[in-house]
């Protein structure tokens, strides 16, 4: 976890490989809380597993999500003053943050007594900035590059992530439940309806790309 945090600061607000910062983090997290961690769980094997995979999800997943949350907000600010467009990693790394942190902050949520509770409560609707991002993402290499399978998928995902959004806000997450089956028709819909699946999507993109790339090279052809 703390490696992709890492990674992910690396890649969008700055490279701290000169400084060996994972390295140093591995060497910390190995020496001082791993293998006293380990002998302190080797000796008191009778602990409540239930009550270790709470703290886990709380204090360790929950909070590696919400400094990844913390680095896309610093990254989005560097964009506004930069005036800059967001690189091509942002929305795989945008994927990944709701994929992986979907089922984390879910299980945080039921622990609504305590503040790790709230807090998770919270995290889908701090992300849904994160999908305007990947709207634009999506948008530029659709508008340069036209539709991929890649893309429409991305595309389907973003809806499926406004889709949860609106069911987490309808009547306190009660009807959360109903996320899956709604992905499971969405991805049914992108594979077998005809007109708008990914298979007529991607080819009717492609051969207007390639048309109009005929077209512009007829263009030079007849202004030589």
């Amino acid at each position: 976890g703390i490696a992709a945090i890492v990674t992910i600061f690396n890649i969008l607000i700055w490279d701290t490989s000169r400084i060996s910062a994972l390295e140093r983090l591995e060497i910390f997290l190995s020496g001082g809380i791993y293998v006293p961690a380990l002998l302190l769980a080797v000796s008191r094997v009778k602990e409540d597993v239930a009550k270790f995979a709470r703290l886990v999800v709380e204090y360790v997943l929950l909070i590696l999500t919400g400094v990844a949350f913390l680095i896309i907000y610093l990254y989005i600010l560097k964009l506004i003053i930069s005036l800059s467009l967001p690189s091509n990693e942002v929305f795989d790394i945008l994927a990944a943050l709701f994929i992986g942190g979907r089922p984390v902050w879910t299980m945080a949520m039921h622990f609504d007594d305590q503040l790790p509770g709230k807090i998770a409560a919270k995290m889908p609707y701090l992300f849904a900035p994160f999908i305007v991002l990947q709207i634009i993402c999506v948008s530029i290499r659709i508008g340069e590059y036209g539709m991929t399978t890649k893309r429409y998928l991305g595309c389907v995902l973003i809806l499926f992530e406004i889709l949860y959004i609106i069911l987490v806000a309808i009547k306190k997450r009660k009807y959360v439940e109903m996320a899956l089956p709604l992905l499971c028709i969405l991805l049914l819909v992108g594979v077998m309806v005809p007109g708008i699946n990914v298979f007529a999507m991607t080819t009717h993109w492609q051969g207007q790309r390639l048309q109009n790339e005929l077209k512009q090279v007829e263009i030079e052809n007849l202004s030589e």
